[in-house]
C-alpha cells in the first residue's frame, strides 16, 4: 500500500506526517533520502488538501529536511551534511553519480575525473564496512527491509500521478 492509496485526506495527512517523523529520525542516522525523495515527488507534492492537514510542525520539519536536497551551489547543503568528518552516513547515490558522470564544465582534466571516480568507489567500500549491529532489529518490520522487485519507474510515476489527480483533481 502506498501513501496515495487511501481516499481520506486526513488519513493521507497522517501517513505523510508519520513519514516526515521517520525522516527526522533517519536524518539523525544520516540516511533519509528515499523517504524525502518520495515526499518531494510530484504526485505527493500536488496533494494540497492532504498537506494542509499535516500538522504545521511536521510541514516545517519537512521544509527543513527538503532544503538538504536543494541543488543550489552544487548541492552545498547536502555535501556539508554528508561530510565524512561528521561520522558515517549513507551518501545520496545520485549526488555521487552526478560528480562522476557530470563534472563541472570547466573541468576537462581526465586525471581529476579518474580521481573522483576512485573517491566514489572508495566511498562505497567505506560505507559497506559501517557496522550497524548496535541497532535493534524489529522482527515485525524486518520483512519491509527486504529488496523490492524491479519496477518500471516511468510506469510507476505515471500511475502515481494518475492516482494523485484522482484523489485531488
Amino acid at each position: 500500500m502506498n501513501h496515495l492509496s487511501t481516499v481520506c485526506p486526513k488519513c493521507r495527512a497522517r501517513i505523510a506526517s508519520r513519514f516526515i517523523q521517520i525522516a527526522e529520525v533517519l536524518h539523525q542516522l544520516r540516511n533519509f533520502f528515499a523517504i524525502l525523495s518520495a515526499l518531494c515527488s510530484t504526485p505527493a507534492e500536488r496533494l494540497q488538501i492532504t498537506w494542509s492537514r499535516v500538522p504545521k510542525s511536521r510541514r516545517r520539519a519537512f521544509r527543513n529536511l527538503s532544503e538538504l536536497l536543494s541543488g543550489q551551489n552544487n548541492f552545498k547543503t547536502l555535501r556539508e551534511h554528508n561530510d565524512p568528518s561528521r561520522g558515517p552516513c549513507i551518501s545520496h547515490i545520485g549526488l555521487l553519480l552526478k560528480d562522476v558522470a557530470d563534472p563541472p564544465p570547466h573541468e576537462t582534466d581526465n586525471e581529476l575525473r579518474l580521481s573522483e571516480m576512485e573517491k566514489f568507489f572508495s566511498s562505497i567500500l567505506f560505507h559497506r564496512t559501517v557496522n550497524f549491529d548496535h541497532l535493534r532489529v524489529w522482527p515485525n518490520i524486518q520483512h519491509l527491509l527486504e529488496p523490492c522487485p524491479e519496477q518500471d519507474s516511468k510506469g510507476l510515476e505515471s500511475f502515481t500521478i494518475m492516482v494523485s489527480k484522482e484523489l485531488e483533481p
